[in-house]
């Protein structure tokens, strides 16, 4: 079944009007709605609503909803609550709001998955496959490992292990094989050790909606938040054993900094410059932010940054900006670029002429 439209106003009414005209069974719209019950809270109502939709086999629903109801109801919760089912857009209609949910059918696949992963998973899921078999190559070392039915297998670089391609085999349904397409684009450029120490941390915080509630307060350990990371968790560690029984490599100290990308190094210092600003001001963008807080006033070869900004910063206020931006850099341009805020000159001449002499 493909799509089903559905008034949350008139079926709420109709639940209470046959409360009185109907014993059991209720199902003003829908048989599938037998044992829906409206809540006192609207989230939950709705979500059990397309819960039940989605049970039934519609792959999409379309849900009319009152600006009266839509003002009563947590509407950014709503959405967030709803990633987990399908791909979510609300859009204001004459009377009021149609939520709009997708993809029901394979997002029952991420029904359980915490919310912050789910986008990033289905878009894997639905990207570029990276299942396939790998052959040795003349200059690269072929390593394989099976855990539970799924296999990974990777091309070496032998002196100093860097993984130059990686595919999966055997991973089945949405859940699984979002998680392996990931992974395998996530550990491309990393030493084998670097993939079995931190790969799933590196693939967590890949797949992690930053906009959304983080999976734990503390320190994310990505397979104690979300189960699904324990299978390549095996699978990375499993390279690097198998590895080490093959060749008799036994280094364990990890100093590994991944290379720039090759797109990267091929820009001048111009454009590496602009690149830069671009993915500052989007970021900036992202976060209704005054698109004038930072500049970049130089950059490096060995990536250190230097950011100007004439805004004065409350306490702990700029630091904790410098890292939320360093983490963008990171995950949407290039990692290991170190940011600087260029020193304010201190406005109090006074003061300022007191440092001077001493």
């Amino acid at each position: 079944m493909d799509k089903i439209t559905l008034n949350y106003e008139e079926m709420v009414a109709a639940y209470w009007d046959s409360l009185n005209t109907v014993l059991r069974g209720f199902n003003a719209q829908g048989e599938f709605l037998d044992l829906w019950v409206p809540d006192e809270d609207g989230v939950s109502s709705i979500l059990n609503l397309v819960e039940a939709v989605q049970e039934t086999g519609y792959n999409q629903m379309e849900l009319d909803l009152t600006t009266e109801t839509a003002q009563e109801i947590d509407l950014a919760r709503l959405q967030e609550e709803l990633v987990a089912l399908g791909t979510v857009n609300l859009e204001p209609t004459a009377t009021g709001y149609r939520l709009q949910v997708n993809g029901l059918t394979e997002g029952a696949a991420f029904h359980n998955l915490h919310a912050a992963y789910v986008a990033a998973l289905r878009q894997a899921y639905q990207g570029p496959s990276q299942a396939g078999e790998l052959s040795a190559q003349e200059g690269l070392e072929l390593v394989h490992c099976t855990i539970k039915g799924v296999g990974l297998s990777v091309l070496v670089e032998p002196q100093r292990k860097i993984i130059q391609q990686a595919k999966w085999q055997g991973a089945e349904g949405p859940l699984e094989v979002g998680m392996m397409n990931a992974c395998c684009q996530v550990i491309l450029g990393l030493s084998l050790l670097e993939a079995a120490d931190h790969g799933v941390l590196r693939l967590e915080d890949y797949l992690r909606d930053e906009r959304l509630r983080r999976p734990a307060a503390g320190i994310v350990i990505p397979e104690k938040v979300e189960p699904a990371f324990g299978l390549p968790l095996e699978l990375l560690r499993g390279l690097l054993s198998d590895f080490r029984k093959r060749t008799g490599y036994d280094q364990t100290i990890n100093f590994f900094v991944k290379a720039y990308s090759n797109a990267w190094q091929a820009l001048d210092g111009a454009g590496r410059k602009q690149r830069l600003q671009e993915s500052l001001d989007q970021f900036l963008k992202d976060r209704k932010l005054n698109p004038k807080l930072f500049e970049v006033l130089s950059l490096d070869e060995k990536g250190r940054v230097t950011l100007a900004s004439e805004v004065e910063f409350g306490r702990d206020q700029k630091a904790q900006l410098l890292l939320q931006l360093e983490r963008h850099l990171d995950k949407h341009l290039e990692e290991n670029l170190h940011l600087y805020v260029q020193e304010l000159e201190d406005k109090n001449s006074k003061r300022r002429k007191t440092q001077e002499n001493e």
